[in-house]
């Protein structure tokens, strides 16, 4: 059942046998209608986008003797099974296999009730920090769906030796919840459809901490009402305090794990480092268009460093495999061979600061031998 009955709604109907039944006095002349008004509530929560389909049906009529009838054309009963090929149709022979015209469905679509959020270090923080230090990471909450959201509660994973220095969160064991409500952390009906909000949350790093420490905080929506309090359920993400949520692109809020398998977009993570060695590098075409033999290809090696430390020193090595060579001249370029033509090398001697980068050209020619 997704949608409810409440008789005080519903003035002239009554639950009988668990349905709602409505008595026309009547009578009704041939040719006139009448038209009776049902109220019913969506019973929460509802995946949105549910398309919840309501049938109604003439289960008894009389003539104005009071003599009960035989449909000509139809069988009125309180049974869910009769034929329908047409919605509103009035025409049809349903005992002669056509659309039964004393039965009827209407439907609805649920609207779509979808939070959304992200996670960053507050604008004044370093992701590079010291043991001891108090790091405040901004939570934003964004509205995507079409319903305003109330007693949104917020769960931050808080990292083991990390410890909450914000009262206005409630901790049990590693987790920590926040409920943002209308009024106070919310507007007053809410977060409206399109709207974003903040929440800040500090914790204390660990002191003493090893070096090479990455300290990853993660949080996630695990529960929310719309404005008149009634539970609901996210439309693309599960709002839980489980943190096994998918998660492929940092601070990505287009996600929709429920149906295609992304991103959970409920769900989203920030860090901090103490002393940590990481490098990462990218390798792309510098003119990705088609080739012949005997062409010369450049590409650009970036080199990327996601660590807290300066880095130099830094040795690149590139291989190629049968059917290109690389080219003559490469060793102008600082790139050096092993002896043979598959192979060279590249030493960076500059430094490289935290979060930063910094690119070197590589070029091979296409063996003429090789064909397209």
């Amino acid at each position: 059942m997704n949608l409810k009955f409440n008789a005080a709604d519903n003035a002239g109907w009554s639950l009988v046998g668990g349905k709602p039944t409505y008595t026309i006095a009547g009578p009704i002349a041939p040719g006139n209608s009448v038209n009776i008004p049902i109220v019913l509530m969506a019973d929460a929560p509802i995946l949105g986008n549910t398309q919840v389909i309501n049938k109604a049906e003439i289960s008894d009529a009389k003539d104005d003797d009071g003599v009960s009838q035989i449909d000509d054309d139809s069988t009125p009963d309180t049974i869910d099974d009769d034929l329908v090929l047409q919605d509103n149709e009035i025409s049809g022979d349903g005992k002669a296999g056509e659309d039964e015209d004393d039965h009827d469905p209407a439907t609805i679509t649920i609207k779509i009730f979808d939070l959304a959020l992200y996670k960053k270090l507050a604008p004044f923080e370093d992701m590079i920090v010291e043991p001891g230090d108090v790091v405040t990471f901004n939570i934003f909450v964004v509205n995507q769906g079409m319903i305003n959201a109330d007693n949104i509660e917020v769960t931050d994973y808080i990292p083991v030796g990390m410890q909450l220095m914000d009262p206005s969160w409630v901790q049990v064991g590693q987790l920590a919840t926040k409920t943002l409500t209308a009024g106070v952390e919310l507007p007053a009906n809410g977060l409206a459809p399109g709207q974003t909000t903040m929440v800040p949350i500090m914790l204390k790093v660990p002191n003493p901490l090893a070096e090479g420490t990455r300290l990853d905080n993660w949080a996630e929506i695990s529960g929310s009402t719309d404005e008149a309090g009634y539970p609901m359920v996210d439309y693309d993400s599960d709002m839980d305090q489980t943190n096994d949520d998918t998660f492929l692109i940092d601070d990505y809020i287009g996600g929709d794990a429920k149906h295609k398998g992304d991103d959970e977009d409920d769900h989203d993570r920030a860090y901090v480092m103490y002393r940590v060695f990481d490098l990462a590098l990218r390798k792309t075409v510098v003119n990705d268009c088609p080739v012949m033999p005997g062409d010369t290809i450049e590409y650009r090696i970036t080199i990327f460093n996601q660590g807290t430390e300066m880095v130099t020193d830094i040795v690149i090595v590139d291989t190629v495999a049968g059917g290109v060579i690389f080219d003559k001249n490469i060793q102008l370029y600082g790139w050096e061979k092993d002896g043979s033509n598959f192979r060279v090398t590249y030493t960076i001697d500059e430094l490289i600061a935290s979060g930063d980068s910094l690119s070197v050209s590589c070029s091979i020619s296409l063996n003429q031998a090789v064909m397209n």
